[in-house]
């Protein structure tokens, strides 16, 4: 079961903060199971979100994997929130 979260139309949304944003010190990769797991999302919901540009983009591994770093969805989790109108953007 997906859960749908409203979100302001593409014009009224915060810029996108992972955008440009690099690794951090003590960045790690997050895998997909992983990041799904924590969102509570389906896989096609997932690459759904990255195609619209409204989810950081998987970084490849090498043979196959991707990972996603976990700073990015942390910056994701926080813009969620900003767009739903559930905190105030820094």
């Amino acid at each position: 079961m997906t859960t749908k979260i409203e979100i302001a139309p593409d014009d009224e949304k915060p810029a996108r903060p992972w955008h440009g944003q690099g690794p951090i010190k003590g960045d790690r990769y997050l895998r997909r199971d992983v990041v799904l797991e924590r969102v509570g999302i389906t896989k096609t919901t997932l690459y759904d979100w990255i195609a619209a540009g409204n989810f950081p983009p998987s970084i490849p591994l090498g043979g196959g994997s991707v990972g996603f770093l976990e700073s990015h969805l942390e910056i994701w989790i926080k813009w969620r929130f900003e767009c739903a109108g559930l905190i105030r953007a820094a």
